[in-house]
């Protein structure tokens, strides 16, 4: 970002939009050098992550859902990640169902209710994706599996 102002008081600041395209990622850094003496230059201490709006609360990990049960798949966003979301369920790596067009929600919040279907296959290794339809950079998948068992533990 070229030609910033340096500031004064020996401080400066820049206000920065990071675009909605950016690559998402953990190792972020900044580089800020002087345009008159490039000599003068540094680098971020530590990196930081350019993360997505859409974050998946629940089921997030460890949790057990019964056949048959009522659940919700709740997620959070900021900003402006569009106005609906796509909802996959994952169980490992392989998508077994899509529900697609789900309003965002509001407030910051959303959540998609659902039986779970007694044709499901028992197992620990479930997971959901929620990504926005209109940006699907912006994905979040549950942090760890869940269990669907036919009983509660």
């Amino acid at each position: 970002i070229p030609s910033v102002p340096i500031g004064s008081g020996g401080s400066g600041s820049f206000n920065l939009t990071v675009p909605s395209r950016t690559p998402l990622g953990d190792d972020y850094r900044f580089r800020v050098t002087s345009t008159s003496n490039p000599a003068y230059t540094d680098v971020s201490d530590a990196p930081f992550t350019i993360a997505s709006p859409i974050v998946v609360v629940s089921p997030d990990g460890g949790e057990v859902w019964q056949l048959g049960s009522a659940q919700s798949v709740q997620w959070s966003y900021t900003s402006n990640p569009g106005s609906t979301v796509k909802i996959e369920a994952l169980r490992g790596e392989t998508v077994i169902a899509t529900v697609s067009n789900v309003p965002i929600g509001s407030g910051g919040t959303g959540f998609f209710n659902l039986t779970v279907p007694f044709r499901t296959p028992l197992g620990d290794n479930y997971r959901f994706r929620v990504t926005s339809t209109s940006n699907p950079a912006y994905t979040d998948t549950s942090n760890a599996p869940f269990t669907i068992s036919d009983y509660v533990e």
